[in-house]
């Protein structure tokens, strides 16, 4: 996503990488049998040299587990807080789903912490007045397979139809930033949606895993937003989707996973109100 959009790692020297259960406990020579945990090493390992980021490889005598890494090599410290990443997208193959969520838009039925951490990351945003969206695209949607940048233009395309659709005039970012900033609709990006003096309505962030897919997006317009912008939001993005929508419930499996994720994980407050090391 860095090299797509021009960027570099905010903080190279705060930032370090390992692997841990794509290595192999029998044999840990490669090239590993599993084709998948290979390629992904290999990336890792070039991404790491490219960005400039500390790589605990293989033969470093290093590599380890990511939570014993961090505390073996000096990293983990009292009073430090750490951003670690972990798994967030369910395994196995699903279709593309959307949730959309804005002011008397519930997405469910408990209630949320004053703070949380997008898994997706991006800037801050303060909600309360916006409508935000979700997508999870599967590993196979030609929008996953297209990369970070093509998707990245096409579902806020979408999202400048819908606004354009209830008379907003608006347009897509195309210069880099001249400088960043901590809040999400302070710091413009490529594909952010625009007005015509270059305020921004609408921008989004992205994870990928071999999953799949979970772009994470939010609309925040300078007066009320229309009353029917979240069923033309959906109707816009279906055809960059290449999806015909269908309603559907969660299950209580479901239910059970978001009432512990939202209890065990994105309510505590290293998990929600994390900074920067």
């Amino acid at each position: 996503m860095l090299r797509d959009l021009g960027l570099k790692v905010a903080f190279p020297q705060r930032t370090f990488a390992t692997v841990d259960h794509i290595v192999p406990t029998d044999q840990r020579v490669e090239p590993f049998k599993d084709t998948l945990a290979d390629a992904m090493i290999k990336e890792l390992r070039k991404n790491c040299t490219e960005f400039g980021v500390t790589f605990f490889d293989i033969p470093s005598g290093k590599q380890g587990i990511v939570h014993i890494v961090g505390p073996e090599q000096g990293i983990t410290q009292p009073g430090t807080t750490i951003a670690c990443g972990d798994s967030c997208l369910p395994g196995g193959e699903v279709p593309p789903r959307r949730c959309i969520r804005g002011k008397n838009r519930p997405s469910r039925n408990f209630s949320t912490p004053p703070f949380v951490r997008r898994y997706t990351g991006g800037g801050l945003v303060e909600h309360g007045r916006d409508l935000t969206y979700t997508l999870v695209l599967p590993s196979d949607h030609s929008l996953t397979l297209a990369g970070t940048l093509p998707s990245y233009r096409a579902i806020p395309q979408g999202l400048a139809f819908a606004l354009q659709s209830v008379g907003l005039e608006c347009r897509l970012a195309t210069a880099q930033p001249e400088k960043d900033h901590a809040s999400c609709f302070l710091k413009q990006v490529p594909a952010d949606v625009l007005d015509p003096k270059g305020n921004k309505l609408a921008g989004a962030a992205q994870r990928r895993t071999k999953q799949g897919c979970l772009h994470q997006g939010s609309i925040l317009l300078p007066g009320p937003l229309p009353s029917r912008l979240a069923e033309i939001l959906a109707e816009k993005l279906a055809p960059a989707l290449g999806v015909k929508w269908t309603a559907s419930q969660k299950t209580t499996a479901e239910e059970d996973l978001a009432e512990t994720l939202l209890r065990d994980r994105y309510s505590t407050p290293g998990k929600s109100q994390n900074q920067p090391m």
